[in-house]
């Protein structure tokens, strides 16, 4: 079986670019975008497994995790093998535990963005 097309409709459903100050959002967009091609293995890190369909998929998905990623942060992305590995490397940049992180955090918090 052939993987789902990424369509127009599908990839307008990204309509946020993360840039660094935003990463909660970001990952739910993101999500939103997996669950309509039924690869939510991307953020579960189980990898998309050794079908060939869903090795074709997370290689489609790539370009459009890359375009959605601020230019500062596409280093994250860019020399990447995976869908998986590109979101788990900007999961590692963006949930590091660190005071930045923590104020930011508690900031979205308090204003109910989480």
């Amino acid at each position: 079986m052939a993987p789902p097309p990424i369509t127009t409709a599908l990839t307008n459903v990204l309509t946020v670019i993360l840039d660094g100050s935003n990463w909660a959002k970001f990952v739910k967009n993101f999500k939103v975008f997996l669950l309509g091609l039924d690869a939510l293995w991307v953020i579960l890190d189980t990898g998309p497994g050794t079908e060939a369909d869903h090795l074709s998929l997370d290689h489609m998905i790539i370009p459009h995790l890359h375009s959605h990623v601020h230019e500062d942060y596409q280093y994250l992305v860019e020399d990447q093998a995976s869908a998986t590995a590109a979101f788990k490397s900007l999961k590692g940049h963006f949930e590091k535990s660190n005071t930045t992180n923590r104020i930011v955090g508690r900031a979205e918090l308090n204003r109910g963005k989480v």
